[in-house]
């Protein structure tokens, strides 16, 4: 996986699929890091939304939709390296 100048990270999971999101230097830059099905899987995003809602404990529907996009977006790359290739 590429690393860049990181400077925070937030955890989280959903369906058993553990994930970091890193943010990185630059304005609005994420990225989005888990092990699928045996696979590394490295995104980068632009979603600020996925940075701020993924640890927020005073709004649990924001950070479900935070935690379940995540893992849509896990699930889609996975797909689009390994199945769809």
């Amino acid at each position: 996986m590429r690393t860049l100048d990181r400077i925070g990270s937030k955890s989280g999971s959903f369906r058993k699929v553990k994930f970091t999101v890193y943010r990185l230097v630059g304005y609005g830059r994420y990225q989005l890091e888990a092990k699928y099905r045996g696979k590394n899987i490295s995104i980068f995003v632009n979603d600020a939304s996925l940075w701020d809602d993924i640890d927020d404990e005073e709004n649990k529907e924001e950070r479900r939709y935070a935690l379940k996009t995540a893992y849509g977006r896990i699930v889609n790359e996975y797909k689009r390296m390994y199945i769809d290739f």
